[in-house]
């Protein structure tokens, strides 16, 4: 027996209203599975968002410093800051990157869009680093609510 058929009429709730600004925003509410199949993707950042992000750290590094500053540290195919691989500081960018735009495609999402449709550009010419992580933060209570917001309902 399937769980649908013991719940019986019970449709489950699938999408969520936030405030952003001034504005009523409709979240999509993933369920446990497309949450985990979305984490799986995140995990994984395809290789040109990785290698953008390193090729933007590099350039602003080097605006900063030279390769033969004390704490630099070239290596044949990654350069270390302080000992911190900027290979490895392009992947967790790239990650966080991919999350925000995840997180802001549930606003308005229907089932069957692609999570990823919006690029980050498109992100950040809209809106500010500030309500990026604002909306993002607003989004992620509404779809993983923590227990005190639990609790009251």
């Amino acid at each position: 027996m399937k769980l649908q058929e013991r719940l019986g009429g019970f449709q489950r709730q699938k999408y969520r209203q936030i405030k952003f600004g001034d504005q009523d925003l409709e979240v999509y509410l993933p369920t446990r599975n497309e949450m985990k199949g979305l984490m799986d993707k995140l995990k994984k950042p395809p290789q040109e968002l990785i290698d953008g992000e390193y090729k933007t750290l590099l350039d602003s590094l080097w605006q900063f410093c030279s390769p033969t500053d004390d704490g630099i540290e070239v290596l044949e195919n990654d350069v270390k800051v302080q000992g911190v691989s900027m290979k490895s500081t392009a992947r967790f960018t790239a990650i966080k990157k991919m999350r925000e735009i995840a997180m802001i495609s549930l606003v308005g999402f229907k089932e069957g869009d692609d999570l990823f449709a919006l690029s980050y550009e498109d992100i950040a010419d809209t809106l500010s680093e500030v309500e990026i992580t604002e909306l993002v933060k607003s989004i992620e209570s509404a779809v993983n609510p923590d227990y005190e917001t639990t609790k009251k309902n």
